[in-house]
């Protein structure tokens, strides 16, 4: 019984063996068959250039994946409360890097992100560099030119400005104290005896802008305004304020609704 499954298996062939069906090439036929394939295969020079051409292609993938996160990086830069505008620097192969230019020459560029990370770029690798123009400077002043009898003036609720009377006050930059967009100046008047009146001046950028209700030291001809008459006395609060837009990028403030 085993001579005869033996011979069998020797028959069928085991792995490896002429006539066997295991995983290695029989040395006969399909051994030939094995090197029939071979010369079928693709010369090295045809492999080389699919391997190039595949290199290539991940290669461009991987400049739009980065291209991507420079893009989230900006936008999540664009959003973000940063105190200086971005510079742009093109490089040959196309990708963009957004920071500030600190130093440019022969050799190199150095800029600093919005992390404010230096980076360093051979200037081999720049193409062009788009600079983003500074904004003009903004410079917003006030001052209370005459009260009766006295006043404050506020900005967006603090006091720049308290107890002026008689001839007034001098200019007070308030540049830093305003935010981008509406910004409200208010006056707080206080009367003891006769009218109330004021006058208060708004300078940007060397133009002036005038805002007054009544005569000053008149009888009689006291502000008569918001609802108020003109010979109230005490803490006069509910004179309508004034609304100053601010653009710093365009360096600007206009006042709204006058």
């Amino acid at each position: 019984m085993q001579r005869a499954r033996g011979a069998a298996l020797r028959g069928a062939g085991g792995p490896g063996r002429p006539g066997g069906t295991g995983p290695f090439p029989a040395h006969s036929r399909g051994h030939r068959d094995n090197l029939e394939g071979l010369a079928a295969a693709p010369a090295p020079e045809e492999t080389l250039a699919r391997c190039e051409v595949t290199i290539l292609r991940a290669d461009k993938r991987i400049r739009r994946l980065r291209s991507a996160v420079r893009l989230a990086a900006f936008s999540l830069a664009v959003f973000l409360p940063l105190g200086a505008l971005a510079d742009t620097v093109i490089l040959t192969d196309g990708d963009e890097l957004l920071g500030e230019v600190l130093s440019l020459d022969a050799e190199k560029l150095q800029l600093k992100d919005s992390y404010g990370k230096v980076l360093t770029v051979p200037r081999s690798r720049v193409r062009r560099i788009v600079f983003e123009a500074t904004p003009p400077p903004l410079r917003v002043e006030v001052r209370i030119a005459a009260a009766d009898d006295e006043a404050d003036l506020l900005v967006n609720g603090a006091a720049v400005l308290e107890r002026v009377a008689g001839l007034g006050s001098g200019w007070v930059d308030i540049s830093e104290k305003l935010g981008g967009g509406n910004n409200q100046i208010r006056i707080l008047v206080r009367n003891q005896r006769s009218g109330w009146a004021y006058r208060w001046e708004l300078r940007v950028n060397g133009r002036v802008g005038v805002f007054s209700c009544g005569q000053i030291g008149i009888k009689g001809k006291g502000c008569a305004c918001c609802g108020i008459d003109g010979a109230m006395t005490g803490e006069i609060s509910a004179v309508d304020p004034v609304w100053l837009f601010v653009d710093r990028a365009a360096g600007t403030a206009e006042v709204v609704g006058r």
